[in-house]
């Protein structure tokens, strides 16, 4: 190099043809044009389109890297690369907020371990074609079986996290979720992410729509092992119908949903008392990190046809996992959701509120007779005008859903009280 020359710091990082493709063949190198070349690397790229824009394509390429797994970097790099790339995938994708006393990671800093871990898979294009191909033969093609049971976490951080308000606040809250003659505590706060483009205002907050996506979700995952969902796969869920259509509406509706459980973060700090009372390990269950953990998918294939608004779930909901520990999960047959009633949103909010309350007396923790008054109070009135009609409504679906329970039975009968004409509550025979 010449004196004051300055060195050209790109030179090395520039990648020739033939790194991409190997040398080219003989053809190519007796032939004084370079066309028959270049023709080679043209169908290179029509043949392994798929992953060139995979690699050149920011999302895409995130998404392939979050999903790879050990033995797919064993297939295609000898073991120190493959051990290498997998601690930096590891790091940016394994729930490092879960880990006592550290605080999570930034945005930024899970962006640059992914991207890092891209630049090592990189690094040779040939492997990276092998490994995305060996992975994505036609995109990520997945089997999914419609789940037979229901899921529900029934533990007393549940309700609070999707009906207290007090749980979204600086210090953490005392929960007791002992039973009535003891006091055990576990301590409790929710916190939303800080982001530019929704306005966290109170109708922003958690609620028991919320809780249905949610226990759909855990559903799905759990006992349908469904890793990729899609909004119509959660509502079929929600309603417990296989062939259920989405519409626009409702499906708007479950995918804010999804964008508030994985926005939502919640600290659960379990008590030295409570880890002794359900015997786990207490550093173990100590969580700050979203309800759902997901991310957005691209060119997935579920059931042989190609999706859009994929959800790769990624690890199992926290509070899933925390209600299991205790053994505070209830699991129902999920045709018992499948009520003859149109399932707009305030129709599910009554039944899940009616499925909880029957689930409650089968435990003994409630009474059996449900005041009409707490299910108003619970249903969202649109016109005040016409509140007298939109409570018989409510009441002739409460009876059509019981109805149904009874056929199926999963109640013996129920019985509405009157104070004059007027029916006042309604008393549920188990």
């Amino acid at each position: 190099m010449k004196q004051n020359e300055k060195p050209d710091h790109n030179q090395d990082n520039r990648k020739k043809a033939s790194d991409i493709i190997g040398p080219p063949d003989d053809a190519a190198i007796i032939t004084s044009s370079l066309d028959p070349y270049f023709e080679q690397v043209s169908a290179v790229y029509e043949a392994h389109k798929d992953a060139f824009i995979a690699l050149t394509n920011e999302e895409k390429a995130v998404s392939f890297v979050r999903g790879l797994k050990p033995k797919d970097l064993q297939q295609v790099f000898d073991e120190e690369k493959a051990a290498r790339i997998w601690k930096l995938i590891y790091e940016a994708t394994q729930d490092p907020a879960r880990k006592a006393n550290q605080p999570p990671k930034s945005k930024k800093e899970t962006e640059n371990l992914i991207f890092e871990a891209l630049s090592e898979i990189s690094a040779s294009t040939a492997d990276f074609i092998k490994l995305y191909e060996l992975k994505h033969p036609d995109g990520i093609r997945v089997e999914s079986a419609f789940p037979e049971k229901y899921i529900m976490p029934v533990d007393k951080v549940t309700k609070k996290t999707f009906t207290d308000m007090t749980l979204y606040n600086k210090d953490y809250i005392r929960v007791d979720i002992g039973p009535s003659q003891k006091e055990i505590l576990s301590y409790v706060r929710l916190d939303i992410e800080n982001n530019t483009d929704i306005q966290f205002l109170d109708e922003n907050k958690l609620t028991p729509y919320d809780n249905d996506v949610h226990n759909a979700v855990v559903t799905l995952y759990v006992n349908g092992n469904n890793e990729y969902v899609t909004p119509q796969m959660i509502y079929r869920t929600m309603t417990g119908n296989p062939t259920a259509q989405i519409t626009k509406n409702t499906q708007k509706e479950i995918e804010e949903s999804l964008q508030k459980l994985a926005r939502t973060w919640i600290d659960i700090k379990p008590s030295p008392e409570e880890a002794k009372a359900y015997k786990f390990d207490r550093v173990e269950f100590t969580y700050r990190g979203s309800i759902i953990m997901w991310e957005a998918a691209v060119d997935v294939i579920i059931n042989r046809q190609k999706c859009e608004n994929v959800y790769h779930i990624m690890r199992t909901p926290i509070l899933y996992t925390y209600a299991a520990i205790k053994k505070q999960i209830a699991t129902i047959d999920i045709k018992l959701l499948n009520t003859p009633v149109y399932k707009r949103k305030t129709v599910m909010q009554l039944q899940s509120y009616l499925l909880k309350r029957i689930l409650a007396m089968k435990n003994g923790k409630v009474s059996h007779t449900i005041l009409y008054s707490s299910i108003y109070e619970m249903a969202d009135f649109d016109d005040v005008k016409n509140i007298k009609k939109r409570r018989a409504d409510i009441r002739r679906t409460v009876r059509e859903i019981l109805q149904y329970w009874k056929d199926e039975k999963f109640i013996k009968g129920f019985s509405e009280k009157f104070e004059g004409q007027q029916p006042t509550k309604i008393t549920i025979s188990l």
